[in-house]
This record gives structure tokens, sequence and C-alpha cells, in this order.
């Protein structure tokens, strides 16, 4: 899972730690220029020394973990955590089929991300895989992934192994009367950083869990991530758009349809505003339990 924009690394070696953001209102004699209503995300501790680094990806277990207000030791995330190693650059040219040759000025790179960079006999390798639900049963293939046409073998397995709510996990949230969402995949919005099924005073209800009205209350985003591609239809670049982050969290107070049912409904479900996108699989959030100031 993506780390969440509300855990934060200062320090390193023996001095490496994570620290929790969470909303705070705002001290007497200070403001900001949010919308109204928006409370701001601030550190939990006070800290002197400069950020750290630390995994980009955390295990599930950690999250849930994380999400339960169970504070984090860098070692154990160290230890269970993942970073992408260096990406596998490669430089092309086109070739002029008449001549046999390069063709003038038509240099390009393209870049594959190397999911586990040890070698393939050392005992330590994680074996990583990419977890990925599809609408209609694929066959054991081997298939292109993305636009660079890389080869990808599918190996399809029971619905069981999609991560499920833990016990009492949803109950948990509709008795806290508030809900953090967390992105694990990149999401797509009209309003940039804000869900477009939220009006003006930052209310609205989410598109697969129509019966639930949220308020937005604070966001942690890091810096927008851009998405384009090829249009084979039309033959042109896709206009380039801004992503919200994976790992982008949102908190929100509600304010009604909170049953155990509507909530199942949001566990792992795509939450951005266009219904393609959400097909596409952008925007896949999960819920957690958080008690509004």
């Amino acid at each position: 899972m993506p780390k969440p924009a509300d855990a934060h690394y200062f320090g390193s070696g023996d001095a490496a730690s994570s620290v929790r953001a969470k909303p705070c209102s705002f001290d007497a004699g200070c403001d900001a220029d949010l919308p109204d209503g928006l409370m701001p995300v601030q550190l939990t501790q006070q800290r002197q020394d400069k950020p750290g680094k630390g995994p980009r990806w955390w295990s599930l277990s950690d999250l849930l973990a994380f999400r339960l207000g169970r504070e984090l030791a860098w070692t154990e995330l160290m230890k269970s955590g993942w970073s992408p190693g260096k990406g596998d650059q490669r430089t092309h040219v086109a070739i002029d089929r008449e001549r046999g040759a390069a063709e003038e000025g038509q240099l390009f790179q393209t870049e594959g991300l190397v999911l586990d960079d040890r070698k393939a006999d050392d005992a330590a390798a994680s074996g990583l895989r990419l977890l990925a639900r599809f609408g209609e049963p694929l066959g054991s293939v081997l298939a292109h992934l993305g636009g660079e046409r890389r080869l990808a073998a599918l190996q399809p397995r029971d619905s069981s192994i999609w991560p499920q709510p833990p016990s009492a996990w949803l109950q948990g949230i509709a008795d806290s009367k508030g809900l953090c969402l967390t992105l694990l995949t990149p999401g797509i919005f009209k309003a940039g950083y804000r869900p477009g099924w939220l009006d003006q005073k930052l209310i609205g209800k989410p598109p697969v869990a129509a019966g639930l009205t949220l308020q937005l209350c604070a966001a942690a985003i890091e810096r927008w991530q851009p998405h384009s591609g090829w249009d084979l239809a039309l033959g042109q670049p896709r206009p380039t758009r801004k992503l919200a982050p994976a790992g982008s969290t949102y908190w929100f107070r509600i304010l009604d349809g909170a049953d155990e049912e509507t909530l199942e409904t949001l566990w792992l479900a795509n939450i951005s505003d266009d219904a393609q996108d959400r097909l596409d699989g952008f925007g896949l959030a999960m819920p957690s339990a958080w008690s509004p100031p």
C-alpha cells in the first residue's frame, strides 16, 4: 500500500522515526487561506531534525495499524515496507524502413519500473506482484502492460485474495461519526485535490455510496502527479491531467447514512468523479474510522 500522506519521516540512522500528522484546529490568533471549514493538518510532535527517508510502500497490516492510531516505529516500517529500485531506462531510435538507418531527430527513451532489483537466486527476494481486480475473468496468459508494451504474466486468483475489512472495522467507522479515506491509487477530480462530488460547502455523497453524506474537514496531499498517454482512436496524445497522488488522505465528518451496509460499498471502492475513471481504477480508497474534534 502507498505510504499515507499523513505519515512523515524524520532523522536518519538510529535517530530515524515516523511521525503522524492529523487535523487540528488553529491556535488562537492563527489563520490561513484554506476554504471555510477546512482544518490544517499538523504534526503531532514538534521536531527540530531534518526530514528523513523511509519506505514509499507499506504492508497492509502496517497501514491498518496506523489507521487504528498505533504509532509505528521506523524500524518496523523499514522491515515490512518497500521502495522501488532504480528505473530501467533505455534509449532508442526510429528506423527508416527504406534506408535501414536511423531517422533524423527520432531519438527517444523508455523506462520500466524494476519491482525487485535483487538477483533471482537471492533467497531473500520477495517476489513482488501487482494485485488488480477486473470486471471480466482473465486467463493465465502473457499480456502487454502499459504504453511501452512490456510483457506481463497474468495469474488469476480466487476473489478471496482481495483484501477485506477487519472484524468490526466498518462498525468502528459508524460509531466514530467520522471517516478517513486514503487513496491507494491516484484519484482524478475535476476540482483538483477536492472530489467534484463535494459542493461549495464541502458536503456531498461519494458516487459509490450514494446513501452516505459526508463533509470534508481536512486533507493531506503531496505534489500532484501528471497523467497523459496516447489516444489510439484519434492518433494523438491525450491531454495531460493532474492527479491526486496515491497516499492522499481525506478526513470527513459523517452527516448521514453511516450504516454498515453502506460503508461496505465504500471499502476499496473507486471515488474519482468520472465513471470511466473509476472503471479504469483511479481513486481506489480505503476507509477507516476518524473521530472529528
